[in-house]
């Protein structure tokens, strides 16, 4: 058979060191799983596809989990289970969720037929009293409050696509289902014992791996149509990031611009305003440099007038002194002339007759 179903070793090559085995579509559309990864020794290593072969079913029998380990167990593998002869995948997961009084919990899971989901509901394993809807919050005593009080010891309860009691049984090889009926009471006390309904685990992955499970899954069908159409998915929506961060880059281009022009025009204006500021100055010097030359203009002014007005005080004084001594010799030349006349007198008296 080699060489039948040959797949490039770069499309599985990634995913060996974890992976037991691999789904695949054939170009012919049939879907196989791989069960060996063969290496060859040519350069161009491929991996060989053996188709599984029919595995005989086994016989199980045995008690189930604790509830607590129900939830851890359900929380870290992903459970495939022969449904009714479908083999469906049930996918657990505890999200945060917003309140009043966080941290508050959502319990959801979702059922995958391949790779396709195909159901999606809640879960719960205590009793509640409230749930939360999208419109609010309301009582709900058939849905989520009410538990059978002998199923709530090992078993989740689940709404939804599905609505039942599910256990899983300690070997792992097999689950057991309990119907209930939503919209009705459901009698916490019934015994539900005779509506027990045991179907086998197909497989069990770790959740950490399933996931890369299902991408290995999706990228071996990328020749089918499915394949095909998921790739053009992709590729548009990679088309579309592109043209994002396209927009983005010029958005950010186009607001680097505007925060240039802004900055520029924010220092056009501080150079206008420190200019401003100078021309400002400046004319306030100028003034002052003008008033300093009034008031020296005004001191010269009022220092040249005291001046004036004490050398017109001296020459007055000095006019004066010269008048009192023109008097004073005038009043001396009058004395001596009078006394001059008078020895003139004298002189004539004395001459005789």
């Amino acid at each position: 058979n080699k060489g039948k179903h040959e797949i490039k070793k770069k499309y599985i090559d990634e995913y060996v060191d974890w992976t037991r085995e691999i789904n695949y579509v054939t170009p012919e559309g049939k879907f196989i799983e791989v069960v060996s990864l063969v290496f060859f020794k040519e350069p161009s290593q491929t991996q060989e596809v053996v188709e599984k072969s029919d595995k005989k079913k086994k016989k199980w029998t045995g008690k189930p989990f604790s509830r607590k380990k129900l939830v851890s167990f359900i929380l870290n593998n992903v459970i495939t289970i022969d449904y009714d002869g479908k083999k469906e995948s049930y996918k657990f997961e505890k999200v945060e969720r917003s309140c009043q009084h966080p941290p508050c919990w959502k319990f959801i899971y979702e059922v995958l037929e391949g790779t396709k989901i195909v159901g999606k509901g809640t879960w719960s394993f205590h009793k509640m009293a409230m749930h939360q809807k999208d419109e609010g919050y309301e009582e709900d005593q058939s849905k989520f409050a009410n538990l059978n009080k002998t199923l709530s010891k090992n078993s989740i309860k689940l709404s939804g696509y599905r609505n039942i009691y599910l256990q899983v049984h300690k070997k792992q090889d097999g689950v057991s289902t309990y119907a209930w009926i939503p919209g009705e009471y459901e009698d916490p006390k019934k015994d539900k014992k005779d509506e027990q309904i045991n179907r086998e685990i197909v497989n069990i992955t770790p959740s950490k791996d399933f996931e890369k499970r299902i991408d290995t899954i999706r990228l071996v069908k990328l020749e089918s149509i499915e394949g095909k159409k998921i790739a053009k998915e992709k590729r548009i929506a990679e088309e579309k990031r592109i043209a994002e961060e396209k927009r983005l880059a010029e958005e950010i281009k186009k607001q680097e611009k505007i925060l240039a022009a802004k900055k520029k025009e924010e220092e056009k204006r501080k150079k206008e305003l420190l200019l401003a500021q100078k021309e400002a100055e400046d004319e306030k010097k100028k003034q002052e440099l003008l008033l300093a030359q009034k008031k020296a203009e005004e001191e010269r002014k009022k220092l040249e007038m005291l001046l004036a007005q004490k050398k017109a005080e001296e020459e007055k004084r000095i006019a004066e002194e010269k008048r009192i001594a023109d008097a004073k010799k005038a009043e001396e030349k009058r004395i001596a002339e009078e006394k001059r006349l008078a020895e003139e007198k004298k002189k004539v008296a004395k001459k005789p007759k």
